[in-house]
């Protein structure tokens, strides 16, 4: 792996990477890209006193375009895992993680956003609000929202599952950000 600055880091390799600054009570927006043949599996870890746990699934890179996920506050590392298709066979190309300020993602607004995979989105409040807004998500699958507030306070999250509601509301009372976690198409908007 090679540094290539400061809260950059870069390699073709699986490996785990700590993130500068993560882990500390605050959530990390984070810029990742993969190769345009090779496709990585990433997952947040969390270190800690009884050895290191790995928080599930974070995004999938489908390839050169940069995806924008937050690691979450109480995760100091990434576990970025190069995929081996069904023949063995990867791809000859690299990754990339790059540290962002929380205003290069896309803002949460009544406007309906859609897409596929994971994407994070940052939310801020009009001044002087008091009530919560309101996050309405629909998913055609598997995957989980995740509201992040970005004072560090608890996380709050809904899990879809094959079974269960595919559509619904999750508040969001503070400054923040909400990733969708998901390889299937979503929608979300905001009720101020």
């Amino acid at each position: 792996m090679a540094d290539t600055g400061p809260g950059v880091w870069s390699g073709w390799r699986s490996r785990e990477v700590r993130i500068a600054g993560a882990g500390a009570g605050k959530p990390v927006p984070l810029e990742i890209r993969g190769g345009f043949t090779t496709m990585f599996i990433v997952q947040p870890v969390r270190s800690g006193t009884e050895g290191r746990d790995t928080g599930g699934f974070l995004l999938t890179t489908a390839d050169r375009a940069a995806q924008r996920v937050v690691l979450p506050p109480d995760f100091d590392s990434l576990l970025i895992r190069r995929h081996r298709g069904h023949e063995g066979a990867s791809g000859f190309h690299r990754w990339k993680v790059r540290v962002i300020p929380g205003t290069a993602l896309p803002a949460l607004s009544t406007e309906t956003a859609e897409g596929e995979e994971t994407e994070s989105f940052s939310y801020s409040p009009p001044a002087g609000r008091t009530e919560p807004a309101l996050l309405h998500y629909e998913l055609q699958g598997i995957g989980h929202i995740v509201y992040c507030p970005s004072d560090g306070a608890p996380l709050e999250s809904v899990s879809i599952s094959t079974h269960g509601q595919r559509a619904g509301t999750l508040p969001l009372p503070h400054r923040g950000y909400v990733t969708v976690l998901t390889t299937e198409r979503w929608k979300v908007s905001i009720t101020p």
